[in-house]
């Protein structure tokens, strides 16, 4: 799966609690929510099935985790596999980042 993908089938909803364009942003408005604080207690409040995790190196992964992670992204759709079997970059081929 590419971004585009994920983003046209998952939905990815804003991050109304901050516009830091920090992780990831789209039509100029941050869609990942931070790792601690209130960002992360609204995340903890979502059912997992609807999280994603950007981990350090570039990638995002279904479900909620803590080690190597950056940002969570919160769906309006919900991914239907185990947690951790998804997995996708968030950079275009040729795309540092």
């Amino acid at each position: 799966m590419d971004i585009n993908t994920f983003v046209e089938r998952y939905k990815p909803i804003d991050n109304h609690q901050s516009n830091d364009h920090s992780y990831f942003s789209e039509d100029d408005q941050e869609k990942a929510f931070e790792t601690y604080g209130e960002e992360l207690d609204f995340v903890l409040q979502q059912d997992n099935r609807y999280v994603w995790t950007i981990l350090d190196d570039g990638t995002v992964q279904n479900g909620y985790w803590l080690v190597n992670r950056l940002a969570y992204l919160v769906c309006e759709n919900k991914w239907e596999l185990d947690r951790g079997h998804m997995e996708f970059s968030l950079y275009e081929e040729g795309d540092n980042g």
